[in-house]
């Protein structure tokens, strides 16, 4: 009876140390770059990282924008614009330090003969988001954060940034899925 015992309570302790066969690292050396949602980036903080040239020809649709038209002494004008014209999402993969400093006012550390940055813009009202995985099948790049809600502001652009291996890819896409933790 005791071997019997010992032994039912062995294998949950196995398995409690083994686990799935599923080690914590992210496939292609992903990692989330600039902290992305962990600082709470609003367009202040977009505009030290972001130059600003690149950031008025790079609108997405779902945020609202500050009103370059504002008048205060007008009851009528609005301080801020909600864009809804501009794409939901801007995907820009970035190969070259011509088109990173075309784009930043900061360095990153990348090897552009071996590694690529993935940037997206998007409008969200969430900020704790996190890389989770990163899977390519068929020619398609997915990459996938974890979210969770913890609190909301008006919709802002944010962005997430993916520095990555330089890999064979026709299409990439974002995916998100929540998680209560």
């Amino acid at each position: 009876m005791k071997k019997m015992f010992c032994t039912f309570l062995l294998f949950p302790i196995v398995f409690l140390f083994t686990g799935c066969n599923r080690t914590n690292t992210i496939p292609y050396n992903a990692k989330l770059i600039d902290g992305g949602f962990t600082e709470g980036i609003y367009d202040n903080k977009l505009n030290e990282k972001f130059k600003e040239s690149f950031l008025q020809e790079n609108k997405v649709s779902g945020a609202s924008y500050y009103n370059d038209n504002y008048n205060p002494s007008d009851p009528y004008s609005e301080k801020y614009i909600y864009d809804s014209t501009s794409p939901k999402e801007i995907i820009i993969v970035i190969d070259s330090k011509e088109k990173h400093d075309q784009i930043f006012n900061c360095e990153h550390d990348i090897d552009y003969d071996n590694e690529i940055l993935i940037l997206r813009l998007f409008a969200d009202t969430s900020c704790s988001y996190w890389l989770n995985d990163v899977i390519l099948e068929n020619g398609v790049l997915t990459i996938i954060f974890n979210y969770k809600i913890n609190s909301t502001t008006a919709p802002m652009r944010r962005f997430s940034m993916v520095k990555i291996d330089k890999i064979e890819y026709e299409t990439i896409k974002f995916f998100y899925k929540r998680v209560k933790k």
